[in-house]
């Protein structure tokens, strides 16, 4: 009889012991793996992102904007300069079928430029990390699918290249004596082939 209760206190404790390991008490429970973390979309000022209508950039920022429209692209300028880190330019966001896809900041300091120019090195550095060279020709293809008479290939200088976390392509350069600019482009237009047309090819 003895045994037979010790036989039925070890099921008892065994199954006792399960019991806790099941409801996650036991002391070699596994560990439950952490979500990765997702990567946040690239947002630009005042909380303005990719893919936004001119609507949605028009409400959020509050400088006033002259639009135009040339078949599926669009362009809104700031009607008079905006601040940007400690300087001021002209601000230009650039749609295609509706959908914010570019954005561009443009300088033009005729004193000073090439401290301004290289201010703006560090601060970019700051945020993004350390800048890679590209050639200029880079700039003139993005540009290119908006309006190819923007820029000229050989005033383009001084490309300093930057990467987001989420794909959006940097670009800090010159693109005339004493005018710089920064230009964002959105990971589908930074990607290649992005922003072209190829309908039928």
């Amino acid at each position: 009889m003895r045994r037979v209760l010790a036989a039925f206190m070890v099921l008892m404790m065994a199954a006792a012991t399960g019991s806790a390991h099941a409801a996650g008490f036991g002391l070699l429970s596994t560990p439950v793996p952490q979500a990765t973390e997702q990567i946040s979309a690239f947002t630009f000022r005042n909380g303005i992102s990719w893919n936004m209508s001119t609507e949605q950039v028009r409400s959020l920022e509050v400088t006033p904007m002259n639009e135009r429209t040339s078949g599926e692209w669009s362009v809104m300028m700031t009607a008079e300069k905006v601040a940007v880190s400690r300087f001021t330019a002209d601000l230009v966001f650039i749609f295609r079928q509706n959908q914010l896809r570019m954005i561009t900041y443009e300088f033009n300091h005729n004193n000073d430029s090439v401290i301004s120019f290289y201010y703006l090195i560090g601060a970019l550095e700051f945020k993004y990390g350390k800048s890679q060279d590209a050639e200029p020709q880079i700039v003139k293809n993005l540009m290119d699918r908006i309006d190819p008479n923007h820029y000229q290939t050989e005033r383009i200088q001084q490309v300093h290249a930057w990467t987001d976390k989420d794909g959006t392509g940097i670009y800090l350069y010159y693109f005339d004596t004493d005018r710089f600019a920064i230009l964002y482009a959105s990971p589908e237009l930074s990607a290649p082939g992005g922003g072209y047309d190829v309908n039928g090819l």
